[in-house]
Formats: C-alpha cells, structure tokens, sequence
C-alpha cells in the first residue's frame, strides 16, 4: 500500500484528519527509527478509531509498507511493526545484547517461530542438514570445536558445551549472538544456499 493509498484508506475508515496529516508527515521522514514514531502517533489515536483494526508496518531492503486489516476478531485496534532483513544483512548489524528477531523464512517459503540466538541457529541446522551431503560431515566451528558432527564430541574428545539433536546429527550450539549468525549462515552455504535467500523478521531489527 502506497502512502497515499494509505491515507485514503484511513479517511474511509473515518479515522480523524488530525490522525491522517500526522501519519502523512511521518511517512515524509526516510530513516527507518522513525517508524517507531508513527506507531506512536497512531497509538495515540487508537480510542478514537471507529472499529477494530490492525495496523502492519513492514520494513524490508529499507522499503516500508503499511497496510490495514480489519477483522472481527480484534476486539481493539493493535499495531504491528514487521522488519525483514536476509541473514547476510543481519550478521552485518547483530550487536552484542541486541533481540534475536521473532522468526525465520526459509527460501521454500518456511516460516519457524524464534525464542533466542540459540533458537535461529538451531532451526537454519535442522533446515540445512536435509540439504548437506554426509561427506561434509563434520562441519567445524573452528580448530578446535565442532558445528555439526556425527557424535557428540568436539575433537580432542571433550563433548559439546550445549548439544542439540537434528536429525541424526549433533549441533553445538553453545555460542553468542553474532557466532550464531555467521555459524547459520555457513551451515546454509554447506546446503548450497546463499544467507541472502533468507529472511529474518522482528520490530527489533528497525533500531538502528
């Protein structure tokens, strides 16, 4: 939906013309930050908003897309921001004690719910595995810890820090934010996938 479009649909909705011209001008300023301001602006106005409705923000490759959706269900108006960025994008600005984004799409179209760092890097291996040849087997870490092997034992024989069984292999998944990142993008690149065919989304992701 274009911002114009937008606009229109709000003024069909019979939402107030103070509410429109402040979301106008605040679909004027670029930087994505600034979307939390809308959804302020407009959560300021959601009492006076005529029926139920849901409001979705979403941010992707720097483009944001507003849309509404009006439903029976919603018992009061709610907001919600959406960012999508690849896995490429997302080891580039993962920051130490940032929010691991809210789910991952898979380039089948895939969509795994995310609790934790750990959880991404869990769910991109129990995806990629059924992609990566077993001659690949063991995949390492580093030089001297394991990723992916087929027991659950680093190489000097020291079992793994924070196992996790997928499929019939073994993850060690006892890593920080950013090494969960960059270990799920090379697990994708052994499946013969680039980190750019998928996506992670979360509000998180629009702070800058």
């Amino acid at each position: 939906m274009r911002s114009e479009e937008l606009l229109e649909e709000l003024r069909k909705k019979g939402v107030s013309e103070e509410l429109v011209k402040e979301v106008e001008e605040e679909l004027r300023k670029p930087e994505l930050r600034l979307k939390e301001e809308l959804k302020r602006v407009i959560r300021r106005h959601l009492s006076k908003l005529p029926s139920p409705i849901l409001i979705l923000i979403e941010v992707e490759k720097g483009e944001i897309k507003i849309d509404i959706e009006e439903k029976q269900k919603f018992t009061e108006a709610e907001i919600s921001i959406s960012t999508k960025v690849t896995l490429e994008e997302l080891k580039h600005r993962v920051k130490p004690g940032a929010k691991p984004p809210k789910a991952v799409i898979f380039p089948d179209g895939t969509k795994q719910r995310l609790e934790s760092w750990r959880s991404l890097l869990v769910n991109i291996a129990r995806w990629a595995v059924t992609h990566i040849s077993k001659e690949k087997i063991p995949i390492k870490a580093g030089s001297s810890r394991f990723l992916l092997h087929t027991e659950n034992r680093h190489p000097h024989g020291r079992e793994f820090f924070n196992p996790e069984r997928v499929g019939d292999l073994w993850l060690e998944t006892h890593f920080n934010s950013s090494r969960c990142v960059s270990l799920a993008c090379r697990l994708l690149r052994e499946a013969g996938f680039s980190p750019s065919q998928v996506k992670v989304e979360g509000w998180e992701l629009l702070e800058e």
